[in-house]
């Protein structure tokens, strides 16, 4: 794999900031956007907009199940500062909504394991 794209997913793995976009990761790649946009679908097979967003739903996913966090501050603590846009886009990647999955990873873990 090219080591601009290598580095360009250590960097999204790494940052849980919120403010991590695409156009800052091409130019940490010295690439311009669109070129790298394209050597990064050649290289993972998906479009970076895409990797982005499944990551940030990933780390979403992470703070429903261990945090107390609203709905909307896990969104927005991972970089998806629509509401209505973070629900449709964890429901369409997990086939349920961000409350109804929270409430059935907590039944699953039961009371006792609970902080």
């Amino acid at each position: 794999m090219d080591f601009r794209i290598e580095t360009a997913l250590v960097n999204i793995e790494n940052c849980r900031a919120q403010r991590l976009d695409l156009a800052s990761l091409a130019a940490a790649a010295h690439l311009s956007y669109p070129y790298f946009s394209r050597l990064f679908k050649a290289q993972t097979g998906i479009p970076p907009s895409m990797y982005l967003k499944r990551h940030r739903l990933k780390l979403a996913e992470e703070l429903l199940i261990e945090t107390t966090l609203t709905i909307k501050e896990v969104g927005c603590a991972v970089g998806l500062l629509d509401q209505s846009h973070f629900v449709r886009d964890f429901a369409q990647m997990y086939g349920i909504s961000p409350l109804a999955y929270r409430r059935r990873q907590r039944l699953a873990i039961g009371p006792s394991h609970r902080t």
